[in-house]
């Protein structure tokens, strides 16, 4: 029972938790003069409740106030389902907004309304209806309160001319105006809803303001109480001057008249074109990018041309630092003194040349001597002519192509020993460049001895391999001999060795025949196989002893010497 209680008694006691939110006119009083303009700012305070979409309709009295303008800088909506409209004739404005993102605070402005005084009289501008909506996905309507604004008019005064305005006596001093948005009076901004504050003596009642572009004139828009700041939003381009100036019981005193310039525009659209054309031999074309800017003026023109470091021009025309054949993106800045900016694009190439040819050339040189080369190019041409060492860098020389574009050169010294590449460029009288030519190569040695293919022996290094050559030639014979000689003994020992096997085994094997045909020769009545095996034995025992008999002998004789 006690939660159902208290629940309804929490709501009864914080309702605004549900109905929080204010509409409400910024400022809800105030004094002006007939014939003058004033703001007024429509604001939200959600008092912590975050909400998304507002709307009202306002109502004003159309014989005393006329509506001149309705801003939406600054606003806390982004949707507009109903643009905020007025009528003169019905006194009425109109306006239903939103945002997809919540907002909450104490201070959201929706929209600012501009006014202009008709008459004296006392103005009441109010709210007829309105609504808040929540950020709950449900659209609650959170409004609580409706606050509008009474405004005095006053009649409009008759000013002395600012030449013959007299302060007089005891009247304050001229107020002592700063603007935290437009500090220096000298500088263009880009904002356009500067604020200007001052320091209220004690003594002062009330306060006149008056913006224009006069830089003399009086204020004539009346405060009282005084206030000690102004915001101005949504002023036009240009020099404006803000003039303030003190009340006090001895009268009105000195005017400060604080100038502020203001230009959110950036310049004029503007083209880059190539005076050489877009395509050009020229390797230093010259590029023309002419603007304009209403309100502050062209402060400068940035140019960033490829990969390079971009140049800070004052003059809309610029000629490049030379560029190496290829595409080009041109990007030019145009900055005013606001710092407002319109920026240009432009591809441009550079174009080669035919590259020269070199057509003649020493392949091999001697130390000491002069290189000659020979080459072709288009008539009159500047031809530089690189030679580079290995590992060093690269020479250059002049020359000039006659009218049928051939050429020729000596090299101004003559080359020491190495390998060198050798590569050509030409260059019209323009400053147009060619591509690089073929590179050719050129060896500088001294003289060779002996020449096998490509290689090349000097005398030195003849000399050292034919020593050396000598010196193993003589090694050879030497290990040579000495291999014959150990060879000739080892053969002998073992043609010894052999011959004694085979006089051993031939006598065994005579022996063994020997044997079997006397057996063979006592058995009576041989078979006719045995009969052919006894002829064959004994065709053989005596072949082999009529031709390795004698050899045999000699062997025994050889080896009973040894």
């Amino acid at each position: 029972m006690r939660k159902f209680f208290l629940l309804p008694f929490f709501f009864l006691i914080f309702p605004f938790q549900l109905k929080a939110a204010i509409l409400y006119l910024i400022p809800e009083t105030g004094t002006f003069q007939a014939g003058n303009t004033f703001s007024v700012s429509v604001k939200v305070n959600t008092q912590g409740t975050p909400i998304n979409a507002a709307e009202a309709t306002i109502l004003f009295p159309p014989s005393e106030l006329e509506v001149v303008n309705i801003s939406k800088a600054g606003s806390i909506f982004s949707l507009w389902p109903q643009e905020p409209n007025f009528s003169n004739q019905l006194g009425k404005i109109e306006f239903a907004g939103g945002s997809p993102q919540a907002f909450s605070g104490t201070a959201g402005t929706i929209f600012t309304i501009v006014f202009k005084a008709k008459k004296e009289a006392t103005a009441k501008v109010n709210f007829s209806s309105g609504a808040v909506l929540a950020a709950d996905g449900k659209g609650t309507n959170v409004l609580n309160e409706l606050r509008g604004a009474i405004y005095t008019l006053k009649a409009k005064e008759t000013l002395p001319k600012a030449e013959e305005y007299l302060v007089p006596p005891g009247a304050p001093l001229a107020p002592k105006v700063f603007s935290p948005t437009h500090p220096d009076s000298e500088k263009w901004y880009k904002n356009n809803n500067p604020l200007f504050k001052w320091e209220l003596p004690e003594d002062v009642k009330a306060v006149r303001i008056l913006v224009d572009k006069n830089p003399s004139s009086i204020p004539t828009v009346y405060y009282s109480p005084p206030i000690s700041e102004k915001r101005l939003e949504n002023l036009e381009e240009g020099i404006w001057y803000f003039h303030c100036q003190f009340q006090n019981d001895k009268g009105w005193g000195r005017i400060t008249h604080y100038k502020f310039k203001i230009d959110f525009s950036p310049p004029e659209k503007f083209e880059i074109s190539v005076k050489e054309g877009e395509k050009t031999y020229i390797t230093t074309p010259t590029l023309i990018f002419k603007t304009s800017d209403k309100a502050s003026g062209i402060d400068f023109y940035e140019v960033r041309i490829g990969n390079l470091e971009p140049v800070k021009v004052k003059e809309g025309e610029y000629q490049t630092p030379p560029l190496a054949p290829g595409k080009y993106n041109v990007v030019i800045r145009a900055v005013d003194f606001a710092g407002n900016e319109t920026i240009a694009v432009k591809e441009i190439e550079i174009l080669a040349l035919e590259a020269p040819k070199i057509t003649y050339w020493q392949k091999e040189l001697r130390p000491k001597e002069y290189l000659i080369l020979k080459g072709e190019a288009f008539p009159e041409a500047e031809i530089q002519v690189f030679l580079q060492k290995k590992g060093a860098e690269p020479e250059i020389e002049k020359t000039v192509a006659d009218s049928k574009g051939n050429w020729e050169m000596i090299w101004s010294r003559p080359l020491e020993e190495g390998v060198y590449e050798i590569w050509a460029k030409a260059k019209d009288k323009t400053g147009a460049e060619s591509k690089i030519s073929e590179k050719v190569r050129v060896k500088v040695a001294p003289p060779p001895l002996i020449k096998i293919g490509e290689i090349a022996i000097n005398y030195l290094t003849t000399l050292i391999t034919l020593v050396g050559l000598l010196a193993l030639l003589i090694l050879i014979i030497f290990f040579t001999q000495l291999k014959i000689r150990q060879w000739r003994e080892r053969l002998r020992e073992e043609t010894k060795e052999t011959a004694k096997s085979l006089v051993e085994g031939f006598k065994i094997m005579e022996k063994e025949i020997k044997e079997e045909i006397s057996r063979l020769d006592k058995k009576p009545g041989l078979s006719e196989e045995e009969e052919k095996i006894y002829k064959r034995l004994k065709e053989i025992l005596e072949k082999t002893q009529k031709t390795i008999g004698e050899e045999i002998e000699d062997i025994e004789k050889i080896l009973k010497l040894k």
